[in-house]
């Protein structure tokens, strides 16, 4: 079987391990299973063999959001689901800000919890197997790597500057307001401030910069939001006139 159709169980209480397996396995799931959160640290190390986690929120040692906002920091991208006693709204909001996709509680709906991994699932697959195609740029979704004409000068991404390029991308060049733009790409978490917004925009505008002799992609911006444009630098000659500024929208696929 292929190893990503496989999802981690991170539970050290062996009742509700065991449920969990029991549930996942009767889904025709493979699991493994890990009772720490060292172990499972270990074994998403190659987070690649897995499709996806689900986290228990007391782990002998460490909690469930420390467990999973440490894999994000080391680069894990598979959906993570946290499983928790009944949770207080703050408290589910500080475990979705954590990295964790979803937050299912106690008592468990098998039916309930299956359709809610199985959504993470396809958005996640749907999401890595993507290509963004940006006029002679293309965005590879599963390497966040912008890559340029001809495949010559290439620029990798961070998670929220490809949640902030794909957001401006799917505008079609119209322009995206700064509020809905921090709430598509930050949700409710308390750093979506405009500041933050703009610091990482400026930090994808210098990665968008591939070379003098090739169209530039641009994030221009106003007082209400940003959008995206493909420039003809002044020497690119035509197809464009000479620096004549070409919607983003004109090169989608």
């Amino acid at each position: 079987m292929h190893g990503r159709e496989c999802v981690l169980v991170v539970e050290a209480a062996s009742g509700r391990r065991d449920s969990l397996v029991s549930v996942l396995r009767g889904a025709g799931m493979e699991t493994e299973t890990a009772q720490t959160a060292s172990e499972a640290t270990r074994k998403l190390a190659l987070w690649q063999r897995f499709a996806g986690a689900v986290v228990a929120a007391d782990l002998p040692d460490a909690k469930g959001p420390a467990l999973i906002c440490g894999l994000r920091a080391q680069g894990v991208r598979l959906p993570l689901l946290l499983v928790s006693a009944p949770l207080d709204d703050d408290a589910i909001v500080k475990a979705l800000q954590s990295g964790a996709d979803d937050v299912v509680t106690y008592p468990l709906h098998p039916a309930l919890f299956l359709a809610r991994l199985r959504a993470q699932l396809r958005g996640f697959a749907s999401s890595e197997d993507s290509s963004i195609q940006l006029g002679p740029f293309r965005l590879d979704a599963r390497t966040r790597m912008l890559i340029g004409p001809c495949g010559r000068r290439r620029a990798r991404l961070t998670e929220t500057e490809l949640a902030v390029l794909r957001q401006l991308h799917s505008a079609g060049g119209a322009r995206v307001d700064h509020g809905a733009l921090m709430r598509n790409v930050w949700g409710y978490s308390p750093d979506a401030r405009s500041h933050t917004l703009a610091t990482h925009v400026y930090r994808l505008r210098r990665k968008l910069q591939m070379g003098d002799e090739a169209p530039q992609l641009a994030i221009h911006c106003d007082t209400k939001g940003y959008r995206l444009e493909i420039s003809m630098l002044p020497d690119a000659g035509p197809p464009a006139a000479r620096g004549a500024a070409v919607p983003a929208a004109a090169f989608r696929l």
